[in-house]
């Protein structure tokens, strides 16, 4: 609230003092309105995809998108800075000061600043996402993200000579083949970051940062997580006199596949206190290595479950350093939670009011180095609630409650459990608390909250409500799911859904492999509106989607669901009332997806209105395609290339305008078995309209379909059909108009009433008398359903 308060008299006195210019309202660019402006002006910038980089020009104003009016935290992914891979996204090199304000953006698609700061006549490209020079700007809750600086570094954030202030920012994606992935600082530069994040940027060196030379930066509540350097420093990289000084500090999950998988100092003296480093990897000193001279200060740190390849899982010493630990716990590195490097000048260790696992027998000094063993140390179990879940709070009858200097707390986090949920079900409810436990009584505020508690095999419930916020499972074997199964109350799947948000866009996207072991289930994906995937969008993952409702989305291509590069799994769901230009409501490209006990109904496209495939090898089965439009072509399903696999599946009352009411093939492979088509309609081709491709049909039947059962037209090229044991209306003389369809019959064909169970109602399985009830290759029933009118009218 007092932040809220605080935005409102800034805008208040903003109002009073200066000129508000807004974007694109009085200009179509950011940058145009910042030339407009003078000092103590304001720019309110629209939702929208900005391409163009900026410059403040030494100007003392702010700039912002509409979150900090309406502090809704989607309009920062939703009003986008994007340099279209070219310079910098951001340049402040006019002297700014803390009076040039940036807020409520992403920042992204930046490729750095061919610049000379050095003025020695050597240009490289720095600071991807932005380039400081000699200035001291303030960026509050932005997203700088996907930006490269490939030669010079930074691919984040370059500064030089240069002391910005982050609040709230996320540095993500962010890519460098030299040093510094997410942050490059050097000469003299000390930034400071409150409350941020630095995710998965990767570099040579200092995956997340790298800071250099003479400075002191300030870091207080920042996250380094999943940062990755081929060298040194997944995390962090200090170097020269780079003296950090840092107070909840968060580096978990970080690689390095040289040295210092979270925390790398080289010759700089950093003092960390109430912070974790966690879960990293290198070949040596996976939590942190440290070199050359470094004084190094931990204070209430928590080192634990990191893994190195060689030497020094918890901390690696060498080359006269000196370390000092106080009030800190370091568990589960191995069994050596320190490590001192056999050869060059000795070290020095000096332990007061630690927790060190296997006590002194856990200090490997190699003969090269003083161990400082002082008062109040221990060698106990501190007892954390959840370490295999990345909860390092501890219980309330851990040693570490009391155990520090002064019966003061030993680690960086609190006695918390209580009664703490520790699995395996988490639940969300959107009038949570983050700070909840996430049980049922008190459930998280956030699905990302969640994800984070929940380890392999664990379930996240969502209460009923409509949620907007991004996914990623994180690499985890979890299942996110409604309440509808717990309580056996089936109406809680359509009560609980993904929406697009208040400004459009798809319900939900799932990207990339860490992906691919999630499931979802029991929920509903609506109203959703993009140019593909309306409902949701599923690249380079193969997740599991069960139970799910996908109604009422939109998008070029795509209504309900896009699928690209996947073997996803969709399984029970229900796709209907979805429309668009390809597919309305599937489009599937490059991937093998499974289609298992799918309704999919009442979509509309030009091309497409079930399904799209474009290049891909799905498989459908126990499936129903029903009542479906195509303005132009492919009611049910248009296939353009690829191998199409459909067993046990009917296509019902498909409407393709011009030709195609079940399926069109185009140049495409699709082997049918145990199929029914019944009650599409089409000019021509009602079941199928074939363009040079190769289809087989098996135990299926095709009858009541209103048009010329197939149509392959002249122009196509040859189209090879082999039909099998089926009952087709009209038998092989239908075939006689149409020489470029190659055909094959087979044997086991019939041309005699199916005797479907009751039509008018769309009861497509058999009555017992049907003479399709003992007539596949195998002397059993053919079409799409295997079981009795008495089931069925039941």
């Amino acid at each position: 609230m007092r932040t809220i308060l605080y935005l409102l008299l800034f805008i208040f006195c903003s109002i009073i003092r200066s000129e508000i210019i807004y974007v694109p309202d009085d200009y179509s660019t950011i940058q145009g309105g910042i030339n407009a402006s003078n000092d103590g002006d304001s720019i309110f910038v629209d939702p929208g995809f900005y391409p163009e980089s900026i410059d403040f020009n030494g100007k003392a104003i702010v700039v912002s998108s509409r979150y900090i009016i309406e502090n809704d935290s989607l309009l920062i992914g939703l009003t986008i800075i994007d340099a279209q891979e070219n310079e910098s996204v951001l340049t402040f090199d006019s002297e700014e000061t803390n009076s040039s304000i940036l807020q409520g953006f992403t920042i992204q698609n930046g490729t750095g600043n061919d610049e000379d700061p050095d003025g020695n006549g050597s240009y490289y490209t720095y600071g991807g996402g932005m380039y400081c020079e000699g200035s001291d700007p303030v960026i509050r809750d932005c997203i700088i993200k996907d930006n490269l600086a490939n030669e010079g570094g930074g691919g984040g954030i370059f500064c030089y000579n240069a002391s910005p202030v982050f609040y709230g920012c996320t540095i993500s994606g962010n890519e460098t083949d030299d040093v510094g992935g997410g942050l490059y600082a050097r000469s003299g530069s000390s930034p400071q970051f409150y409350s941020c994040t630095f995710y998965d940027n990767t570099a040579e060196f200092g995956g997340g940062c790298y800071l250099r030379h003479e400075s002191t930066p300030i870091m207080d509540n920042v996250t380094f997580i999943e940062n990755s350097a081929n060298n040194s420093g997944g995390g962090i990289s200090l170097k020269d006199d780079a003296d950090l000084q840092a107070d909840h500090l968060f580096i978990i999950n970080n690689i390095a596949e040289g040295l210092g998988g979270g925390f790398y100092v080289n010759n700089a003296d950093p003092e960390l206190s109430f912070s974790l480093i966690a879960d990293n990897l290198s070949s040596s000193g996976a939590g942190a290595y440290i070199r050359n001279t470094s004084v190094v200060n931990f204070t209430n740190v928590t080192i634990a479950n990191n893994v190195a390849g060689l030497y020094g899982n918890g901390i690696y010493m060498r080359d006269e350093v000196q370390v000092d630990l106080l009030n800190t716990v370091l568990w589960n590195n191995g069994s050596i939670q320190v490590y001192f490097r056999s050869e060059g000048s000795e070290v020095e260790l000096n332990v007061n009011y630690t927790l060190v696992e296997n006590g002194e027998d856990g200090i490997e000094e190699n003969e090269n180095g003083d161990v400082n063993w002082e008062t109040g140390n221990l060698d106990e179990e501190p007892y954390f609630c959840n370490s295999s879940a990345g909860n390092y709070y501890i219980r309330e009858n851990s040693p570490c409650v009391d155990g520090g200097a002064g019966g003061s707390l030993m680690g960086c986090f609190e006695s918390g459990c209580g009664p703490i949920n520790v699995g395996p079900v988490w639940y969300v409810d959107l009038n949570g608390d983050n700070d909840n436990d996430g049980s049922l009584d008190a459930p998280f505020e956030t699905i990302a909250r969640a994800m984070t508690a929940a380890a392999n095999g664990d379930t996240i419930r969502l209460n009923p409500g409509v949620y907007t916020e991004a996914v990623d499972f994180d690499n985890k074997e979890i299942v996110l799911e409604s309440r509808a199964f717990e309580t056996d109350n089936f109406d809680l799947i359509s009560e609980t859904y993904f929406g697009p948000g208040p400004v459009g866009g798809t319900c939900l996207t799932l990207n990339g492999s860490s992906n691919d072991h999630g499931v979802i289930r029991g929920i509903s994906f609506r109203g959703g509106s993009y140019p593909y995937g309306g409902g949701i969008v599923i690249t380079n993952c193969s997740p599991t989607l069960m139970d799910v409702i996908v109604e009422d989305n939109t998008a070029e291509i795509g209504g309900g669901i896009y699928i690209s590069e996947s073997d996803a799994v969709l399984m029970n769901m229900t796709i209907q009332n979805n429309g668009a230009n390809l597919g309305g409501g599937i489009y599937i490209t490059d991937g093998a997806p499974l289609l298992e006990n799918v309704m999919i109904r009442d979509n509309i496209a030009y091309w497409g209105g079930g399904l799209y495939f474009e290049n891909a090898e799905p498989t459908i089965r126990y499936s129903v395609i029903r009542a479906n439009e195509a303005f132009i072509e492919g009611a049910g399903l248009y296939q353009n290339g690829g191998i199409g696999t459909i067993k046990w599946t009917a296509f019902e009352h498909n409407n393709g305008y011009d030709y195609g009411g079940g399926i069109v093939a185009n140049q495409a492979t699709i082997d049918l078995d145990q199929t029914t088509f019944t009650g599409n309609i089409s000019g021509i081709g009602s079941a199928m309209t074939l363009h040079s491709s190769a289809v087989t049909i098996e135990n299926s039947i095709l009858w009541d379909n209103l048009g010329s059962l197939f149509y392959s037209p002249e122009e196509s090229g040859i189209t090879y059909l082999e039909i099998n044991y089926s009952d087709m209306q009209g038998g092989e003389e239908i075939f006689s108009e149409y020489p470029t369809i190659l055909l094959t019959m087979g044997g086991g064909m019939i041309n005699t009433d199916p005797e479907f169970c009751d039509p008018e109602n769309d009861y497509f399985n058999l009555k017992d008398s049907s003479f399709c009830q003992t007539a596949s290759d195998s002397g059993g029933v053919i079409g799409a359903y295997d079981f009795s009118c008495d089931m069925v009218l039941a």
